[in-house]
């Protein structure tokens, strides 16, 4: 799994849904790891079966606490400096996902973006599901036409 979003001991509600979603697939005998964004000295939730790796990018808490959307202020005044910090976040992200996932069968992505486009990239020939949540479905919906594409052709479903 890649996500921006997973309960850490700072944050314990961030990204709550995908720790269920990994915690059910390891309950069900699928050896699971997740990539997830984290803020340096906050470490992520340690689950039975489910192996956490943090990306600990410089500026990964720009997806905690109200999360993205709103620290970058897109319903409302732009702030540039979160959209610099989540682009430093999102490479971290990818270059450890790129190592810890490399073995996996099957790609699972929550927050489309930038976790979807991430995973799709990092695929192959694996499938890739990317779970699309409210907020970055709508903005998913605004995006330009090339990043609407990018997500579809490089997933088995949304």
């Amino acid at each position: 799994m890649l996500t921006t979003g997973y309960p850490h001991r700072g944050d314990p509600v961030a990204g709550a849904f995908v720790r269920g979603m990994a915690r059910s697939l390891a309950a069900r005998g699928h050896a699971v790891t997740v990539v997830c964004a984290a803020r340096r000295g906050d470490a992520p939730c340690d689950d039975r079966g489910v192996r956490v790796v943090p990306a600990a990018g410089l500026s990964a808490g720009v997806f905690y606490g109200a999360g993205a959307p709103d620290a970058m202020g897109l319903g409302g005044a732009f702030r540039p400096g979160p959209w610099l910090r989540g682009g430093d976040a999102t490479a971290a992200l990818g270059w450890r996902a790129r190592e810890a996932l490399a073995d996996c069968d099957a790609l699972v992505s929550h927050f489309v973006l930038p976790s979807g486009l991430l995973a799709g990239l990092l695929r192959g020939g694996r499938p890739h599901v990317a779970v699309v949540h409210g907020t970055d479905g709508a903005l998913l919906a605004r995006a330009p036409g090339w990043a609407r594409r990018a997500v579809r052709r490089r997933r088995r479903a949304v």
